[in-house]
């Protein structure tokens, strides 16, 4: 949803409280109950006070405004908010089964083979760095060695698992809300991320592209802060 239709929204949103607010005081002082005890010999029993004319009017009307108001909420907001609160669960779920898959090429990339157990400790992003900068050979880190099994099958296997993850994110940044313009932005880089991930190659330069992304996406590197303890990704979601 582009920004300028959650302006929309959001403006529309704030438009309707203030008219329940005033609807409200219409309902409050234009009905024949009495006033509240409470309100009884204070400043405010004034404004509540029954107009001269038209009460009952002005009474039905606020009732029948402030239920289209309570309905419009109960069947249309209500369920937009539960379908993009799902759509955002599904996308972490989708999330969660990419980092795995991703993660799970690469130990298997330089150590052939691995337990769920590794997987699983290796999806934070701490234990992530911690693992892929151990010595792999004389000079060389896990990491290295990751690149060094660079080839084109097991670039195949990440490009598909990333045009799938693609597909997910530009779904939900078709439909969900995103209220805050930094996470908007972020969303769509990662997006343009996974696109042209079509385009890696399994040459030096395309090799470096690849992991370079990966570092920054799971070791949480940038070359603005450094490294963060901070999961920008999945925090972007939630």
């Amino acid at each position: 949803m582009h920004l300028s239709q959650l302006y929309s929204k959001t403006k529309l949103d704030l438009l309707l409280a203030i008219l329940a607010l005033i609807l409200l005081w219409v309902m409050l002082a234009s009905s024949s109950d009495p006033l509240l005890p409470t309100l009884e010999g204070t400043p405010l029993a004034a404004a509540f006070e029954q107009f001269r004319t038209g009460n009952q009017i002005a009474f039905d009307l606020s009732v029948g405004a402030l239920s289209a108001i309570g309905m419009f909420y109960l069947l249309v907001r209500l369920p937009e908010y539960e379908r993009k609160n799902r759509i955002k669960r599904h996308l972490q779920a989708s999330y969660k089964s990419f980092k795995q898959s991703i993660i799970q090429i690469f130990v298997g990339a330089v150590q052939g083979s691995y337990n769920s157990e590794i997987i699983e400790r290796l999806m934070d992003q701490k234990q992530f760095r911690e693992f892929f900068k151990e010595p792999h050979v004389p000079g060389q880190n896990k990491w290295h060695g990751v690149a060094n099994k660079m080839d084109a099958f097991m670039l195949r296997q990440i490009v598909l698992e990333a045009e799938v993850l693609h597909g997910e994110f530009q779904h939900a940044l078709s439909i969900i809300d995103l209220k805050d313009q930094e996470v908007f932005a972020f969303m769509k880089h990662f997006s343009s991320a996974l696109y042209r991930a079509k385009n890696w190659s399994s040459d030096y330069d395309g090799t470096k592209e690849v992991l370079g992304f990966f570092w920054s996406l799971f070791a949480g590197w940038s070359f603005v802060d450094g490294y963060s303890d901070r999961e920008f990704l999945p925090d972007m979601i939630s």
